[in-house]
């Protein structure tokens, strides 16, 4: 069996998702990062709550981890929130491969601090971001690695990633 070239992370706004991804992007050094949002903002001027605009994105997001995964490029790593049902949304465009999913998540203070202390771009809604927080933490996805990014730094995060890709073969 093939290892899947596809690594998710996925987690509310404030959990560190994007400052986890690039520091992978330097890790990983055949790897590609397509972060949702990032092809929202290309395209249009990011509406967040426009469902039909995030679900495009996700499904674009596929198609272009999809390319560069035959162009031999891996891990390729896909970052967004993915709750709400759109994990299962994006699983099923990567098929038939089954991508290593890392959720991360916060305690609702550290998500509500990180979010208010946000300058200029990201999402600002700390009260939504709770609501997806506790979506992530309350319907695991099918075979995620779930990790408390409460008392880490970001580095350690995305260490305690690339530990794992190498365990499961995902790294090189």
């Amino acid at each position: 069996m093939t290892t899947s070239p596809f690594v998710i992370i996925r987690g509310a706004p404030g959990v560190g998702k994007t400052t986890v991804a690039d520091i992978l992007k330097k890790q990983l050094l055949n790897g590609v990062c397509i972060e949702v949002d990032m092809l929202r903002l290309m395209v249009h001027a990011n509406c967040w709550d426009d469902v039909g605009q995030h679900l495009a994105a996700i499904k674009l997001a596929a198609q272009i981890g999809q390319h560069y995964a035959a162009s031999g490029y891996g891990p390729v790593i896909i970052v967004d929130t993915f709750s709400f049902g759109t994990i299962q949304l994006l699983t099923n465009e990567l098929r038939p491969f089954v991508p290593r999913i890392y959720s991360l998540v916060a305690e609702d203070s550290t998500v509500a601090e990180r979010i208010q202390q946000r300058k200029g771009h990201g999402y600002h809604d700390w009260r939504r971001s709770l609501v997806i927080n506790r979506n992530i933490i309350e319907n695991p996805a099918e075979l995620e690695h779930t990790i408390d990014t409460t008392t880490m730094t970001p580095l350690h995060v995305a260490m305690d990633i690339v530990a794992r890709e190498r365990v499961s073969g995902g790294a090189e």
